[in-house]
């Protein structure tokens, strides 16, 4: 699979959670779409620590746009879209492959599990 190295698609692929049918980490719900947001940070210099801080805000704004609520009246449903934008978050920064926003991100959260810098 080929990326830009400047730019990043957070998806449903990576914002797993467009139903609450769809408990596995990579399944997408019949007749449910595969949502994408493109992250876009050629502009940024992630050696910048104002910069990283901006992409993570991009990140997290284009997760929250692909892992909406499927349902107010379901249950589960806000659960679900949270875990989502945590998992989408997690997996773009995973893509991105900046140890300054892994750092950024692990200090956030306190979380860094599935984070790998290559």
């Amino acid at each position: 699979m080929q990326y830009c190295k400047k730019c990043l698609v957070a998806s449903a692929a990576l914002a797993v959670c467009l139903s609450p049918l769809s408990q596995a980490e990579t399944t997408i719900a019949p007749g449910h779409e595969l949502v994408t947001r493109t992250v876009h940070f050629a502009d940024l210099d992630l050696g910048d620590a104002l910069a990283v801080q901006t992409l993570y805000g991009r990140i997290e704004s284009a997760a929250g746009e692909v892992c909406v609520p499927v349902s107010s009246g379901a249950p589960d449903s806000l659960m679900i879209a949270h875990r989502c934008k945590r998992q989408a978050i997690a997996r773009a920064v995973s893509v991105v492959n900046s140890a300054q926003l892994t750092a950024f991100h692990v200090a956030t959260t306190g979380r860094a599990q599935h984070l790998q810098v290559r």
